[in-house]
């Protein structure tokens, strides 16, 4: 479950565990070797993609990571500012009144 990206699972595997007395070693152990799995296989699809955009391009795969990185910082920033709750009432309030 560790394995699938963008989904907590692995939290779930641990409550549950908890909850049925597993022990918690071999559980840590199953974990690590999934989440070491999915970097592995995430490393290398970023890598791919960077030396994909560098033979399109011409950039220098160092200056696509550094710009990706700025991107990413920038757009973690503007989300962060974002009052996710005032547009999630909006939304809803706004398919409430069309679907009326």
């Amino acid at each position: 479950m560790a394995i699938l990206p963008f989904f907590p699972f692995d939290d779930y595997l641990y409550l549950s565990a908890g909850v049925a007395r597993s022990p918690l070693a071999k559980l840590n152990l199953y974990v690590v070797i999934a989440k070491l799995a999915k970097s592995g296989v995430e490393i290398s699809l970023e890598l791919l993609g960077i030396g994909v955009i560098h033979l399109i391009t011409g950039i220098s795969p160092v200056y696509i990571s550094l710009l990706t990185l700025v991107i990413f910082i920038i757009l973690g920033v503007v989300l962060l500012k974002i009052d996710w709750e005032k547009w999630y009432y909006l939304i809803v309030s706004f398919l409430q009144r069309t679907s009326k």
